[in-house]
């Protein structure tokens, strides 16, 4: 972790975590290293533990795969822009409790 700036809330001054974009859980997959070269799958955007723990509590692997590969696709999702409005007038050592999607059951 470093302290920089999140890409989805825009806090400065925030430690942040790397969020592979192609899921690294899917690295393994015959289909995933057919369509993305190893370099794409390794791209990823610097965003808070805040922030990161939500993106993942939203949305599965597969859906992170099928649907949010790129920092726009996030950025445009109703479920991450409301948190990262939420959050981004919270203090930089703010800790949240993300609760996984019922979906994820």
């Amino acid at each position: 972790m470093s302290e920089d700036k999140c890409l989805l809330c825009l806090r400065d001054g925030v430690n942040v975590t790397k969020h592979h974009l192609i899921p690294k859980t899917t690295h393994t997959n015959k289909k995933v290293k057919k369509k993305y070269s190893s370099e794409e799958m390794n791209e990823g955007i610097m965003i808070c533990r805040p922030c990161h723990s939500n993106i993942h509590a939203l949305y599965t692997e597969k859906e992170l795969l099928a649907k949010y590969t790129t920092l726009d696709s996030l950025q445009s999702d109703d479920g991450v822009v409301k948190f990262s409005k939420w959050v981004s007038d919270k203090p930089s050592d703010l800790k949240t409790k993300n609760k996984r999607s019922n979906r994820r059951k």
